[in-house]
């Protein structure tokens, strides 16, 4: 028979509350992006309209990357799940490093395949577990997404009737969901927040008319995806790795409708996760550990209505480390 046991390890240890003590890098200027790896802490990459800079050791130093390796106008990083060394760049066209960024070589353009050589998203999608589908999204230069199944040699053009500009695949390895920020092609401007479970056929509509400006998953498995909007505050879809249905929980801090970024990393122990959300206008960074029924505010992020749209603060793999992009 089958019987009940305590468990063999519980941290019962009280953690000190999380300070965060902000620098300033005056060397990295117009900064647009940065790119956390999402399993090794100490790496990252932050993009400007002009150059790429790395960093191996958290952010103390940053090195650009060489004239020959740049590939125009960086918009996105995707970092492959499985090679800590690759990780591929969407700019003019998709190109690849597998030397940690040492080398960059093309890897597909508009003549191969992709909807458009202008690439604003893009990643390894979970669904996969061979790891070899690849999505990219294209923004308002072209509809649809481009699909690549055999690692990026050849590519297709799937979902055509929709635009596309930011994707979020799943936490772990064979999470099948999909969710994309986008709006139908026949109306560009009505933004919303939609989900797939297959890329290519059926798009389901979760959210219609809403400025969703960030997504993040859950860390461990289970398929819930928190989401912030420009109007509508934060909120919580409730997923499973085998419903189709869905069900929304509202985060709510008074005062604050609007968030620019949102993020989600593990808190002090194995049982805690950490939600950081960035306000630039009127709560600035905060952090909440029970989905914002309380939440500390983090000082040293600019709050002022004339930080940039996009502005965000993005934590690296274990949450010890967090960016702020608010020029």
């Amino acid at each position: 028979g089958l019987t009940a046991a305590e468990p063999t390890f519980s941290d019962k240890a009280v953690y000190e509350p999380l300070e965060l003590a902000w620098s300033t890098r005056a060397e990295l200027k117009n900064a647009e992006s940065v790119f956390p790896h999402p399993l090794i802490p100490g790496r990252a990459i932050l993009t400007t309209p002009a150059n790429v800079f790395q960093t191996g050791d958290g952010g103390l130093n940053w090195k650009s990357w060489p004239e020959a390796a740049k590939p125009g106008r960086v918009r996105t990083i995707a970092f492959d799940p499985r090679n800590p060394q690759r990780f591929l760049v969407g700019a003019n066209g998709i190109w690849e490093s597998t030397d940690n960024g040492a080398t960059l070589r093309p890897l597909a353009t508009k003549q191969n395949g992709l909807a458009s050589d202008t690439v604003v998203d893009l990643i390894f999608y979970s669904g996969d577990p061979g790891n070899n589908t690849l999505l990219a999204a294209h923004g308002d230069s072209a509809p649809g997404l481009s699909r690549s199944r055999d690692g990026g040699k050849t590519w297709d053009v799937v979902n055509p009737e929709y635009i596309f500009h930011r994707l979020k695949g799943g936490a772990s390895t064979g999470f099948k969901r999909l969710y994309l920020i986008g709006a139908p092609k026949d109306e560009p401007d009505v933004m919303g927040l939609f989900m797939s479970t297959t890329p290519g056929e059926f798009v389901s509509e979760l959210m219609r008319d809403v400025a969703v400006t960030d997504l993040a998953y859950y860390p461990a498995d289970g398929g819930d995806i928190y989401f912030s909007t420009a109007d509508q505050g934060a909120g919580r879809i409730l997923g499973g790795r085998s419903s189709v249905g869905q069900e929304m929980q509202t985060l709510k801090i008074d005062g604050v409708s609007g968030w620019s970024s949102l993020a989600v990393t593990w808190g002090p122990n194995a049982d805690a996760i950490n939600l950081s959300a960035y306000d630039p206008t009127k709560a600035g960074f905060i952090i909440s550990g029970d989905d914002m029924k309380t939440h500390r505010t983090m000082g040293g992020v600019l709050i002022s209505p004339l930080v940039k749209e996009g502005a965000a603060v993005r934590p690296n793999a274990n949450g010890t480390i967090f960016y702020a992009v608010a020029n």
